[in-house]
């Protein structure tokens, strides 16, 4: 198995977890983890953190470098805002909220900054 196939592989399976979490019923939505309650703005956190790696594993299964990609970044925030009216319109107990999808949208920003950060370290590497 190549490396950009085990990218493939591993972004096929973020978007699979993505898809599973966000279409969740909001009544199975945790809102504590055992006596720990999740404080304000811990939604907008998962957000980013999913959707910055969500990125990261798409460009990197499509593309030979690290160099961010506007084009995935805006399939994955079309994503986003897809899912929120998959949310809003046929998972119980979930709505609609502008606050996720500028969530997504810092997310894949992120995750932009983290491959052009790695992309110009790669660039530094080779040889002239």
């Amino acid at each position: 198995m190549t490396r950009k196939t085990g990218y493939w592989l591993l972004a096929i399976l973020w978007t699979s977890t993505i898809i599973f979490l966000l279409c969740m019923p909001g009544s199975k939505v945790p809102k504590t983890a055992g006596s720990f309650k999740f404080p304000p703005g811990t939604d907008m956190a998962v957000h980013v953190v999913l959707f910055a790696v969500l990125q990261i594993l798409w460009v990197r299964s499509v593309q030979q470098e690290y160099a961010p990609s506007a084009r995935i970044a805006f399939y994955i925030i079309a994503f986003g805002i897809i899912m929120e009216f998959i949310q809003h319109f046929f998972v119980p107990n979930r709505s609609f909220e502008w606050e996720d999808i500028v969530a997504d949208i810092a997310g894949v920003l992120i995750g932009n900054f983290f491959l052009k950060h790695w992309w110009k370290a790669a660039q530094n590497k080779k040889p002239l």
